[in-house]
C-alpha cells in the first residue's frame, strides 16, 4: 500500500524529498514526512482502506509517538474490536491499530497482527525506532548502516539518494541460485536486507546500535492428519484467508494463469467477493503459445469474472528489461524472463485495478519445483522445503511480485501466505505434497471438487516458455558478438553453489545471460546510467 523511509542523523539537505520522489511510484496517490530532531520518518501512499483519513505518518494523540506502515492487515477489524473499550481511533486505517497496540503491548502487538507489512514507529518520548517486517516476508524492508547513520527503506534506491554512499556491487551475488546462500546480504555491498519474522530496536539519542529480536519462526513439524482431514483444513483456512485478503475499499482483481494456484484462489475470492471481479492473463496472441484457452474456461464457468487478455509484443522487451530492472533491484536471470512478463501485465492492469490477488507460494507450500522430487530421503525434501521458505521464497519471488506490482502502484495480496494458512499448510506431510509423484499432489485433489478436471490437474509449465519470450531472448542472445562481451565492465562472475535445474537456455547461452543482467544492474545502481534499451549496455 505503501513506501516507507526513515532515517537517524542523516544532515543532507531535502533527503526527505529525494527519497520520496525515489519510491513515489510505491505511493502514488499521497506523501508525508515528519522531522523530530534527528529523526525522519516518510512515505509515499498508495489508498487502499479509509481513502479519507488514512494519511500518513499517523500519530498518537499526544503527538510524541508516529507511525509509517507498507502493506494491509487484513485482521483489523477484529482488532479495533478487541480495543474499542479501551482507546479511541480517530482514523479508520489498519495502519493506526498498529499504534494503538504499540501503545498498549509494545513489542508485543506484533504477535496479534495478520497481515503483510513493513513499519517503522518513532517513538519519540523513548528515543527510540521501532522497525519490524512480516512473517514471511511479502512486504521488502532495506537498511543502511555507518557509523553513527541510519536508513531504511522499502527500496534500495530510496537509501541510494543519501550521497555519501557509494555504493559497490556484491559480485558474490552475481550467480544465480547463490541467494539461496547469502543470508541477508543484497545486490549492493552497503545495504543490508531486514530479515522477515524481525523487529529492532534502534536508540535515536545514543551510538548506533541496532537489536535485532526474532518474534516468529517456522515449525517444520509434521502434523498427523490424513488426506481427507487435510483436504478440510486447506478448504477451510483458504477461504478464510481470501475472505479478508479482499478487505479493500477499492476494487480488487485477480492475476489468473492457467494453472491450479491463481485458480483456487480465483473460485475461494470469487466465493467471498461482493459483486463481479476483473481477471487478467499475459500471453502471446498466436495460438499455442498461451493460456487463454485455460483462463477464459474459469472465468466466463468458475469466476464469472471480466476477463482481460494482455498480449505480449516483442517489440517492447529492450526498452522494457531496463525498467524492470530498476524496478526489481536484483540481478538474477532465472526470474528476468517472469519479471518481464509480470511489469507488462501490471502495465496493464493500473489502468483498472490497485489490488490484485495472486497465487503466489503455493509452489514453495506444496511442492511445485522439480527439485521437490530429486530425492525420495525424507530428510533430503524437508531441508528442499526449507531453502525455499528462508531463501528463495522471501529473497527472490516476493520480491519480484512486489517491485514489480507496486512499480505500476498495484499491491499484490497473497492468500497463501497468511501465516495462519502458512503455519498449518507447512506442516502437511511430505508424502501428501509429493503423492505419486505429482507436483502439488494435496492442492490439486483439494482444487478438484471447485474447479474443472484439466485446470486443477493441469501440468505445471513454465510460464514465459510458454509464450515464446524464452526463446525470443535466447536467439538475440546467440546473435551478439563475443567481442562485445568482451567490452562489458563486469566479465568474471563467481560460479554457482550448485546445478540449476529447471533452467530453459544452453549452458552457454546462459552464462552470456547472466554477463548481461549482472551488467544491467551495474549501470542502473553502481554507475546509475540512464539506460533506454538493453543494447545500450554494449554501446
Amino acid at each position: 500500500m505503501c513506501g516507507i523511509f526513515g532515517s537517524i542523523n542523516i544532515k543532507q539537505n531535502n533527503f526527505e524529498k529525494d527519497a520520496i520522489k525515489s519510491i513515489k511510484h510505491r505511493g502514488p496517490d499521497d506523501d508525508g514526512f515528519i522531522k523530530d530532531k534527528n529523526v525522519i520518518l516518510g512515505m509515499t501512499r498508495l489508498s487502499i482502506i479509509d481513502l479519507e483519513t488514512g494519511a500518513q505518518p499517523i500519530s498518537n494523540e499526544k503527538q510524541d509517538i508516529f507511525i509509517v506502515c507498507n502493506g494491509e492487515i487484513y485482521n483489523y477489524l477484529e482488532i479495533k474490536e478487541e480495543l474499542k473499550n479501551k482507546v479511541s481511533f480517530k482514523t479508520n486505517s489498519d495502519v493506526e491499530c498498529i499504534l494503538k497496540l504499540y501503545e498498549l503491548y509494545s513489542f508485543k502487538c506484533l504477535e496479534k497482527l495478520r497481515g503483510m507489512f513493513s513499519f517503522a514507529i518513532y517513538d519519540a518520548k523513548k528515543s527510540i525506532l521501532f522497525i519490524a517486517r512480516d512473517r514471511l516476508g511479502i512486504k521488502p524492508l532495506y537498511y543502511y548502516r555507518k557509523n553513527n547513520e541510519f536508513i531504511f527503506a522499502s527500496e534500495i534506491k530510496a537509501i541510494l539518494e543519501y550521497k555519501k554512499i557509494n555504493p559497490s556491487i556484491n559480485k558474490k551475488k552475481l550467480f544465480p541460485h547463490n541467494y539461496f546462500f547469502m543470508d541477508l546480504q543484497t545486490h549492493i555491498n552497503e545495504v543490508l536486507e531486514h530479515e522477515p519474522g524481525t523487529y529492532s530496536i534502534i536508540k535515536t539519542n545514543e551510538e548506533i546500535n541496532i537489536k535485532k529480536f526474532k518474534y516468529w519462526k517456522i515449525s517444520l513439524n509434521e502434523n498427523n492428519d490424513g488426506e481427507k482431514e487435510t483436504i478440510d483444513k486447506i478448504v477451510k483456512n483458504l477461504d478464510y484467508s481470501c475472505k479478508i485478503h479482499l478487505r479493500s475499499d477499492v476494487p480488487v482483481g485477480l492475476m489468473l494463469s492457467g494453472g491450479v494456484d491463481s485458480n483456487i484462489v480465483g473460485y475461494f475470492g470469487n466465493k467471498n467477493y461482493k459483486g463481479k471481479f476483473n481477471s487478467y492473463t499475459f500471453g502471446n496472441p498466436k495460438n499455442g503459445l498461451n493460456e487463454f484457452q485455460a483462463t477464459n474456461l474459469t472465468s466466463k464457468k468458475i469466476f464469472k469474472s471480466n476477463q482481460t487478455d494482455v498480449h505480449l509484443k516483442f517489440e517492447d522487451i529492450f526498452t522494457t528489461m531496463p525498467k524492470v530492472m530498476s524496478a526489481l533491484e536484483v540481478s538474477e536471470p532465472r526470474i528476468f524472463e517472469s519479471s518481464l512478463a509480470t511489469y507488462l501485465l501490471m502495465k496493464k492492469v493500473k489502468n483498472k485495478e490497485k489490488v490484485i490477488l495472486c497465487g503466489e507460494g503455493a509452489d514453495e507450500l506444496f511442492g511445485g519445483y522439480p527439485g521437490f522430487f530429486s530425492s525420495k530421503n525424507k530428510n533430503k525434501l524437508i531441508n528442499e522445503y526449507k531453502r525455499h521458505y528462508y531463501g528463495g521464497l522471501y529473497r527472490l519471488q516476493l520480491k519480484r511480485l512486489d517491485k514489480l506490482t507496486m512499480a505500476h502502484g498495484i499491491e499484490a495480496r497473497v492468500p497463501f501466505l497468511d501465516h495462519i494458512f502458512f503455519e498449518y499448510a507447512s506442516g502437511i506431510k511430505i508424502n501428501l505434497r509429493n503423492k505419486s509423484g505429482i507436483l502439488k499432489y494435496i492442492l490439486r485433489k483439494m482444487s478438484e471438487k471447485y474447479l474443472p478436471h484439466e485446470i486443477a490437474w493441469r501440468p505445471k509449465e513454465q510460464f514465459t516458455v510458454g509464450t515464446g519470450l524464452t526463446q525470443y531472448i535466447t536467439n538475440w542472445i546467440s546473435s551478439i558478438p563475443s567481442k562485445s562481451f568482451n567490452r562489458l565492465p563486469i566479465k568474471n562472475l563467481p560460479p554457482p553453489k550448485e546445478k540449476i535445474w529447471n533452467q530453459s537456455h544452453s549452458e552457454e547461452n546462459f552464462k552470456k545471460y547472466n554477463l548481461i543482467i549482472s551488467n544491467l544492474f551495474y549501470f542502473t545502481f553502481i554507475e546509475k546510467k540512464k539506460i533506454s534499451t538493453i543494447e545500450d549496455i554494449f554501446r
